[in-house]
């Protein structure tokens, strides 16, 4: 694993409170899926980004679940056991799915809606696998 690709995603803060397993393979798929949204899943994103009305919303979510995932403690197994391509696309279905709740999160019940769907759909994935 080439270290550039974990110090570039470092900076981000998206592989805080890792050890070095979960942040060479965390830095990995978000590097993965950040290549995927710039390239053939540019349509997808835009697609959901739609849906949202916010222009980045995909991409400022789907990241976050990618490094919470890589957190729990049987995080870095879990990813390793899926795609990329299948997380980038079950999550954009279910934030599709969930857009009244979005709002709802995010007008009333706390800051930060983004931060509590991605959590929300963080612990549905470890329940259902």
């Amino acid at each position: 694993m080439n270290n550039e690709i974990v110090e570039k995603w470092e900076k981000t803060g998206l592989l805080e409170e890792m050890d070095d397993f979960s942040k060479r393979e965390c830095a990995y798929a978000l590097d993965t899926c950040g290549n995927l949204l710039i390239g053939e899943k540019a349509a997808y994103r835009l697609e959901v980004d739609k849906v949202y009305g916010q222009e980045g919303f995909y991409a400022g979510t789907i990241l976050p679940v990618i490094s919470r995932l890589y957190r729990l403690d049987d995080g870095p197994s879990i990813a390793m056991s899926m795609s990329i391509e299948w997380l980038m696309e079950d999550f954009g279905e279910y934030i599709k799915e969930h857009v009244e709740l979005y709002h709802a999160l995010n007008s009333c019940i706390c800051e930060d809606g983004e931060r509590e769907l991605v959590q929300m759909y963080v612990f549905r994935l470890e329940n259902d696998l």
